[in-house]
């Protein structure tokens, strides 16, 4: 949390240094101190894990981590299971959420939000 809390503060300063006018020493510092803080911070989240299962716990207990099961993974990036009602489902790689695809509503919304795109460029081409 701390370094989370490090690196939101060296990019919110950054602009205040350009806006007021200081030193360019002091902006170069500034820049590679936020860089180097961003290269911490992705190294930090790479060594947890997802959900911060590679993490050790106090009591000793396992993590929680993702329990899915493997054959449900096509290649741990689409998640694919008729029996999990679930529409969303946490990442195995990376951060974030992705679409079970084995339930028909993940289908309907993708289909539902590529088409947006689309729908606006035909209108706006006529």
């Amino acid at each position: 949390m701390l370094l989370l809390l490090s690196l939101e503060y060296l990019i919110a300063v950054l602009p205040a240094f350009a806006l007021f006018g200081a030193p360019h020493i002091v902006v170069r510092i500034w820049s590679v101190a936020l860089i180097v803080m961003l290269i911490v911070f992705l190294v930090r989240l790479i060594l947890a894990g997802q959900g911060g299962s590679h993490l050790a716990s106090p009591t000793g207990a396992a993590p929680v981590g993702d329990r899915t099961d493997d054959a449900r993974w096509l290649g741990g990036l689409l998640y694919i299971d008729r029996a999990d009602r679930a529409l969303l489902v946490e990442k195995r790689i990376g951060l974030g959420w992705t679409f079970n695809l084995g339930n028909p509503w993940a289908w309907v919304l993708l289909v539902g939000v590529i088409s947006i795109p689309i729908v606006i460029r035909v209108a706006l081409a006529r």
